[in-house]
């Protein structure tokens, strides 16, 4: 066998050295590439985390929005419900006063008269009453007031009734002679000034345990 020459054999070993260091060097670049994925991977282990907690919160948070407007919106509608409710038999009530039945019409315009006259001051008086309720029921209510009222607070008034008024309904307006004071007691207006305090008792009564609004 040929003996190896110097030259080659330095080339040899020169080679051996390289493919050496080489396959260290691919080794080392293996494990820093593993320690890079391992680190990507926990990062983005970690990233999707946060990606994921960020979008629970935001769905919670949505959920909650949607939530309190269902519960805004229940409660919207069972209020209207109620005030629906309140309103009818408001009006129903009106109803009834101005057909003027299953009740003492004349006793209450004679009631009303005297509480509209213990009000002003004087002693001459003008009464307005609807025109049918004039006719049939003038003198009756005229001298009604007269007597409860000599009896409430010892006057003698003197009442007439108006020449030519205006529809009222049901009820009675009384003013003095000279126009100065007047009190509208017709039930339309009466029902106007206490429509909230009516609301309010009907409520109570309809709806005692929950909020009558």
């Amino acid at each position: 066998m040929e003996k190896e020459s110097a030259d080659k054999k330095l080339d040899r070993e020169i080679l051996a050295d390289a493919k050496s260091q080489a396959e260290r060097n691919i080794k080392k670049a293996e494990r820093e590439a593993e320690g890079i994925l391992a680190r990507a991977g926990e990062e983005a282990k970690q990233h999707s985390g946060k990606i994921i907690g960020n979008a629970k919160e935001r769905a919670s948070a949505k959920a909650a929005v949607i939530k309190a407007s269902i519960e805004v919106e229940a409660r919207r509608l069972a209020l209207a419900a109620r005030e629906d409710t309140i309103q009818s038999i408001l009006g129903e009530s009106l109803q009834r006063m101005d057909a003027k039945s299953d009740y003492d019409y004349p006793g209450s315009l004679i009631g009303l008269g005297a509480g509209a006259v213990a009000k002003m001051s004087g002693d001459s008086f003008v009464v307005t009453l609807d025109g049918k309720d004039a006719n049939s029921l003038g003198e009756q209510v005229l001298k009604g007031i007269e007597e409860r009222t000599k009896s409430g607070d010892g006057r003698n008034i003197q009442l007439r009734l108006a020449e030519n008024p205006s529809p009222v309904g049901a009820g009675i307006i009384v003013e003095t002679a000279d126009g100065r004071e007047r009190v509208d007691n017709s039930f339309e207006k009466r029902l106007e000034r206490y429509r909230a305090q009516l609301r309010r008792e009907i409520a109570e009564t309809i709806f005692p345990e929950g909020e009558t609004g």
